[in-house]
């Protein structure tokens, strides 16, 4: 790495001391760094021409792979979440809670199902009721984003003064790399990034000439603060950071106007945290006491040839070697056409042996933003990735530094594409140039778009199989959750073979509502309350199956015979989460085994319920389980009881008892218990996060932005002189 870098400093040191000796070269080169309004015309035509080639690639691909956008985390962890949550708004109640997954979990307040993110919502409602496939979600949000991520690019190219034939290819090439459709396939963030990146860019390259205002403030509040609701915040600290150095690049380089400006950018930001808030509370609220790691992963450096040329020119590896069967196509995480890197690679040569210029104001932003983006990629071997873990808050959240690759691939391709219509600028006859330049770049994306079927771990199984009927009925009677036990699935943690789906590993228990003992969702894994149900297990298995009220276990067939994709992949192929549990199986005995034995279900008959009595725990209670709660219907005692339910305890929990609040308590295996009158009838448990001061917090900081905003709006309007006037491109 540090050979490189010396490389590089050498080059710019050369470039620059052959500028300075000759004038006429020097000329030359700042031309090509001012692009000029386009003359091509057929705007339109052009931007609907490119949509039309996107609409083919994103057919193409899921011919290749019918639903696309459910691979690796998103097929058993994220999108079975998110189908739950779904669900249970189209019930008609907020979905604060999981009870089928981890012993009851959080859910919509943690913000990890983008349940509070207006598209999902969308998409999920063109899918159930369009299509009538609610498990084609994904897909529908997959082609809301990348459809507005293009025509947002197409619109920065135009703000740019791109030509659009050019802003149309560094379109096509962002939201088609693999940054954006292989992240995506298992991270579904990465693909509301394909919006979010060119949006909130344009926001910070048009307040050179806007000066802010009230459009540009609302429009970037929303877009900032709506952003942050995809539910991944580590994304949004990239995005929102990006857009904070483009607008310091804009405000250090006016002539006029910078206070104007800088007094809308505070405008803009009281908005943007007027709309965070409320989520933002409630998850520091859950995240108290939270054990994880932070700052691990890989960053780009070894697959940096990737970002030039495609599979099988190029043979490069994911930088944490993930991947199964199909990983041999890994190089087209990091490309993107190819040509747009080189050109950028010039231009930034150029650009930063050039004199500073405020009508380099744009080619800062972007430029700036790409060198940034690049070095903390790289990871540990660019050396700023270890700098960024030693700040505070950022140390937390910082995983992966081949997750930034979505921002190198956007500024390196927009940069690019501002180098070659500079250059072509400066030409005679370019037109022969340009077409040969956008055939070649369009060849090379479409290879790349025919081989990016690749994804970090590609299950065999699609979203989602069904279950065999016997154990359907046994576990979730006529079609309503069960309510004398649980589940404990055994199986590897990863596995391609195509019955995997039947093992319910994971949070796949959550799509057909059956409660488990087991899910993902490293919130709750790193809570107190489940790290001691873990304990339990792991030093009294047995016992912690009969309190827990684990009455099935699931053991797939896969945990004796793993099915190994490739050798970097077979720790995970072979992994058993509590594979402490199968030596207990001998003395419970098998009550059914699926088809081809794919599945062996054990039943525990010690198992307690989900909800009874203290004083007499083999007795189950009627329980209702919901994404908002759950409720127990009871006979009128003639005396006080305890009542125990089988579902962890948090803070966040409250409980009614026949409409009266009163108090949770939690026993020693940390499982909710509530004091009983005599009388009662029902017992309904509710998480309640708290939202309320949040969003009190939240309308104030709405209202304080909205309040400045009048007054500044007021304040300039009377106050018109030549040195609040748009500096432009000077």
């Amino acid at each position: 790495m540090l050979n490189l870098m010396l490389l590089v400093i050498s080059f710019l040191l050369g470039l620059a001391l052959l500028r300075r000796r000759d004038a006429h070269l020097d000329k030359q080169l700042d031309s090509c760094l001012v692009l000029e309004s386009p003359v091509e015309g057929h705007e339109r035509t052009v931007g609907w021409v490119g949509f039309g080639l996107f609409v083919i690639a994103f057919a193409y691909i899921e011919i290749l792979d019918s639903y696309y956008f459910v691979q690796d985390d998103m097929l058993v962890t994220g999108f079975p979440s998110i189908l739950l949550g779904l669900r249970g708004i189209w019930h008609g109640h907020w979905p604060e809670y999981n009870p089928f997954c981890l012993l009851g979990s959080p859910l919509a307040s943690s913000g990890g199902g983008s349940l509070t993110y207006p598209p999902m919502l969308l998409a999920y409602a063109i899918a159930r009721h369009a299509l009538h496939d609610e498990y084609a979600t994904l897909e529908v949000f997959a082609f809301l984003h990348l459809g507005a991520g293009y025509w947002a690019t197409f619109w920065l190219g135009k703000i740019l003064r791109l030509r659009p034939t050019t802003a149309a290819l560094v379109a096509l090439s962002f939201i088609l790399s693999g940054s954006i459709l292989v992240m995506g396939r298992g991270w579904d963030y990465f693909v509301a990034a394909a919006v979010w990146i060119p949006l909130l860019t344009a926001s910070a390259v048009t307040l050179t000439r806007s000066l802010g205002g009230w459009k540009w403030a609302l429009g970037t509040g929303i877009g900032l603060g709506v952003c942050y609701h995809v539910g991944f915040p580590q994304l949004w600290v990239y995005e929102a950071g990006f857009w904070g150095l483009g607008v310091a690049i804009s405000l250090a380089t006016m002539r006029r106007g910078r206070a104007r400006s800088a007094a809308w950018v505070v405008v803009a930001l009281f908005l943007a945290m007027g709309l965070i808030w409320p989520l933002l509370s409630v998850q520091m609220s859950l995240g108290e006491g939270l054990t994880r790691q932070s700052g691990y992963g890989n960053g780009i450096f070894d697959g940096l040839w990737g970002l030039l040329a495609p599979w099988p020119l190029v043979l490069a590896d994911h930088p944490n070697m993930w991947g199964s069967s199909d990983r041999q196509y890994m190089t087209q995480l990091f490309f993107f056409g190819g040509v747009l890197p080189i050109l950028a690679l010039a231009g930034l040569g150029v650009l930063f042996t050039a004199r500073v210029r405020r009508v380099l104001t744009h080619n800062y932003v972007i430029a700036g933003s790409a060198v940034l983006a690049f070095w903390l990629a790289l990871g540990r071997e660019g050396m700023l990735w270890q700098v960024l873990l030693e700040i505070p808050f950022l140390n937390k959240v910082n995983n992966h530094p081949f997750r930034l690759l979505p921002f190198v691939v956007f500024f390196v391709a927009l940069f690019g594409g501002m180098t070659f219509d500079g250059v072509m600028g400066r030409l005679a006859r370019p037109a022969r140039w340009r077409w040969a330049f956008y055939s070649v770049a369009g060849l090379l994306l479409a290879w790349h778009v025919g081989h990016v079927g690749t994804s970090f771990y590609s299950y065999g199984f699609d979203p989602f199989p069904e279950l065999p009927s016997e154990f359907s009925e046994m576990a979730s009677p006529e079609g309503e959750p069960s309510t004398s036990g649980r589940i404990l699935p055994i199986a590897p943690m990863r596995s391609i073979a195509p019955d995997y789906g039947l093992s319910l590993e994971h949070s796949l228990p959550g799509v057909y509502r059956i409660p488990s003992f087991s899910g993902y969702d490293p919130l709750t894994e790193g809570k107190p309350a489940f790290q001691t149900a873990m304990g339990h297990l792991q030093t009294n298995p047995q016992e912690a199956l009969d309190e827990y009220g684990v009455q099935w276990i699931l053991v797939h067939r896969t945990v004796f015979e793993p099915v190994i994709s490739n050798r970097f992949a077979k720790s995970f192929e072979r992994t058993v989460r509590y594979g402490n549990v199968l030596h207990l199986l001998p003395g419970i005995g098998t009550t059914f085994t699926g088809n081809d034995d794919s599945l062996r279900i054990y039943e525990n008959t010690h198992a307690r319920p989900l909800a009874f009595w203290e004083d007499t725990p083999q007795e189950a209670l009627p329980i209702r389980l919901a994404t908002n709660g759950f409720d127990v219907s009871l006979s009128p005692a003639e005396q006080d009881k305890r009542l125990v339910l089988n579902f962890l305890w948090y803070k966040q929990l409250v409980a009614e008892i026949d409409g009266v609040a009163v108090e949770c308590e939690q026993d020693d295996w940390s499982r909710t218990v509530v004091d009983v009158p005599a009388g009662t009838q029902s017992v309904a448990l509710r998480f309640e996060p708290g939202w309320r001061p949040g969003l009190l917090v939240g309308l104030l900081l709405l209202c304080l932005g909205g309040a400045l905003g009048l007054w500044l709006q007021s304040a300039f309007s009377r106050r018109r002189s030549p040195d609040l006037a748009p500096a432009g491109d000077e």
